[in-house]
């Protein structure tokens, strides 16, 4: 919109990426599916939920730090 509001027109663009918007909506939808699963899986373990609270705590909070880098780097 900024580069519209500036007087320059969309065919000026260097770069066009191929998905489009479309691209950039099936992008976010992915990423949040990938938080989720990451969520879902680290409550609810595959192989079963482990019987020892801490276990289960770490594996929740260390998949925080897991999903923020992923999301950083789909990022950049």
């Amino acid at each position: 919109m900024a580069w519209v509001r500036q007087g320059h027109s969309i065919e000026e663009l260097p770069f066009k990426a191929m998905g489009g918007v479309w691209g950039s909506w099936f992008g976010i939808i992915l990423l949040v599916l990938v938080l989720i699963a990451q969520f879902y899986i680290a409550i609810w373990p595959v192989g079963g939920m482990n019987d020892d609270p801490k276990k289960v705590a770490e594996n929740f909070f260390c998949s925080c730090p897991v999903s923020g880098i992923f999301s950083y780097g789909f990022d950049e």
